[in-house]
Formats: structure tokens, C-alpha cells, sequence
């Protein structure tokens, strides 16, 4: 099962680029996956992974979301993650 953070959602979609093509395509795979929204909890965690780590607001939310989910980050962008305790990133390119 693939889940995904609301938050995600909202910077793919949200992307003041996209076109209508990648739009659609997008919607499809969100579709597909199961979308977490952030509970008190996780915005809780999300500030203090902010604080500590100096994430931008979305990706300490994502980081957040996982933590707290006890789920695996798949990212290209293991650098701003993996230094976050009880996160484990994959790079799903490599």
C-alpha cells in the first residue's frame, strides 16, 4: 500500500508550472494511494522537526507524517531527510 502525505498533494498540484496533462496524470495516481492528513499530532512533530532540522514547513509536515505513521520517506532528496531519527529514507532511483 502506497500512502501519501496531503501535504504532497498539495505541492505537486499547487505547482504554479504544472500543466493540464501532468495535472490529470497526478490526480490518477492520487487516486490510486491512500492520503494521510496531518492530525495535531503530526503538526506537533512537524514543528519540532522544523525547529531542529530547519526543513521548509512542507517537508517537515511529509518527515512528520512518516514519523508518525511509522512509514518509509521515498525521496530523491535524501540530504534534507535522513538526518531525522526514526525516519528511514529511500532513494526510489537508485
Amino acid at each position: 500500500m502506497i500512502f501519501i502525505s496531503e501535504i504532497s498533494e498539495v505541492e505537486v498540484l499547487g505547482y504554479h508550472q504544472i500543466t493540464s496533462d501532468e495535472e490529470s496524470y497526478f490526480r490518477k495516481i492520487f487516486d490510486l494511494v491512500t492520503i494521510i492528513i496531518p492530525s495535531r499530532e503530526v503538526f506537533e512533530a512537524a514543528i519540532e522537526i522544523r525547529r531542529k532540522h530547519r526543513l521548509t514547513l512542507g517537508d517537515s509536515i511529509i518527515a512528520a507524517t512518516a514519523v508518525m505513521h511509522g512509514l518509509s520517506l521515498y525521496t530523491r532528496n535524501l540530504k534534507d531527510f535522513e538526518k531525522i531519527a526514526d525516519l528511514n529514507c529511500i532513494n526510489p532511483i537508485k
